[in-house]
């Protein structure tokens, strides 16, 4: 009992964080002995890098998406 529950939030939480969005997902926190509280905290760690990397990548493609609209724009006024 004192492995096998925090070992199954564990594997759920790995699964959420793998299957949704990181920013709609809710924090990790996992209990139990210490080693399953680590692991926890370098999930959520994870969870919050992902959500800033998602982030950069809607951001780059906004602005990727500017820069092409402006050029395309000439050409097709020209």
């Amino acid at each position: 009992v004192i492995i096998v529950q925090p070992m199954r939030k564990l594997k759920e939480s790995i699964r959420r964080l793998g299957n949704e969005d990181p920013s709609e997902s809710t924090p990790i926190a996992l209990t139990g002995p210490s080693e399953f509280i680590r692991i926890g905290m370098q999930l959520e760690w994870l969870r919050r890098r992902l959500m800033e990397v998602n982030e950069q990548k809607h951001e780059f493609l906004r602005h990727v998406s500017h820069e092409l609209k402006t050029p395309l724009s000439s050409i097709r006024e020209g």
